[in-house]
């Protein structure tokens, strides 16, 4: 996936964040001009499917707009917003369009009051009960506590029929991820993502991990054959539950002055300008090299070393944030051979 962050600003205020390094820190939007220039970098390389990112996307003043330039360009075969679903109800000429598919991250009403989670859910009712994009829209819940209640996000994908959910295992301060042993990180939320998973099976809900997921080895043969018993009752969904692919690619999000970032995890380390490549997938690889191979290289912690699917580039054990020091410090040290 290719993404172009059009603006920093959002109208919501998550403290669990994965881009608190830009949110509402500046009024920063991306101009046409850049936007432009972004998308025929994105192009470069053949058709592609790019997504709008922020912040929160839908406040860009030129939004609707940007969404008709790339309805309009054949080169761009699909459109994924990223949206809190807020303000939604403003652009539905452009939102319904085939060529478009919407991931709502939906916040508890006790994080974000009962007025916007109305809100949302009365624009959820539009594109999903009005207009039937069942097949186009997704939800998706941050994971951000062991102590949350989810039963509003249970509520609404019943309310649609949603055969699926995005979970995203909010990442600790991206800057104290260093500090973090990952398989005690993981292995002390794992009671509360298991009970999650059985109360989504109770409701015929298939999860799937955005990313940072955990790594195998943490379930014990009985959990396993449990998730792969519940994988195999949905075979329509497409899922990343189980097998050893706790992996960490890069994606490519362009920032508005037009610089690069790996993703939000690495936001604070080697971003470049896109003018200096010929294209997305030149970034791609140059982050695999300066960061994504040492990322696998180095063992989470001293239970990975002689970890099989470590070696074979099978498992990163999570966030590449929870090595960025470490990648750092090795890029450092080559650099000054």
């Amino acid at each position: 996936m290719a993404n172009i962050m059009l603006t920093y600003r959002c109208n919501l205020n998550c403290s669990y964040c994965f881009a608190n390094e830009f949110v509402n820190k500046k009024n920063t939007d991306i101009n046409v001009t850049n936007f432009r220039k972004a998308v025929e970098f994105f192009t470069r390389a053949g058709d592609v499917s790019i997504g709008l990112i922020g912040g929160e996307p839908t406040l860009h003043p030129a939004f609707d707009l940007f969404m008709e330039m790339l309805i309009a360009n054949e080169k761009v075969w699909h459109i994924t917003v990223y949206t809190n679903g807020m303000l939604m109800d403003r652009f539905i000429p452009q939102l319904t369009h085939p060529k478009v598919g919407i991931l709502v991250n939906c916040n508890s009403p006790l994080i974000i009051g009962e007025k916007a989670f109305a809100t949302m859910k009365k624009n959820l009712d539009t594109m999903l009960l009005q207009y039937h994009m069942k097949d186009r829209l997704s939800l998706g819940i941050n994971l951000y506590s062991d102590e949350m209640d989810y039963s509003y996000m249970m509520d609404l994908l019943q309310r649609y029929k949603l055969p699926q959910v995005r979970i995203s295992l909010t990442v600790p301060d991206f800057s104290a991820c260093g500090d973090v042993n990952v398989l005690e990180f993981f292995n002390k939320r794992k009671p509360f993502v298991l009970e999650f998973f059985r109360k989504m099976d109770s409701i015929h809900v298939m999860p799937y991990y955005d990313c940072n997921i955990p790594p195998y080895c943490i379930w014990t043969d009985g959990e396993k054959k449990w998730l792969e018993d519940y994988v195999s009752r949905y075979p329509k969904c497409d899922t990343n539950l189980t097998g050893h692919q706790s992996k960490c690619s890069p994606t490519v999000d362009i920032l508005p002055n037009l610089q690069a970032i790996r993703c939000f995890g690495m936001s604070d380390y080697m971003k470049v300008r896109i003018e200096d490549f010929k294209n997305h997938l030149d970034i791609m690889n140059f982050y695999r090299n300066e960061i994504d191979f040492n990322g696998y290289k180095l063992a989470a912690c001293p239970e990975c070393k002689d970890c099989y699917d470590r070696k074979i580039f099978n498992c990163v054990a999570g966030c590449m944030g929870f090595k960025a020091a470490r990648i750092r410090a090795c890029n450092k040290a080559v650099d000054s051979l």
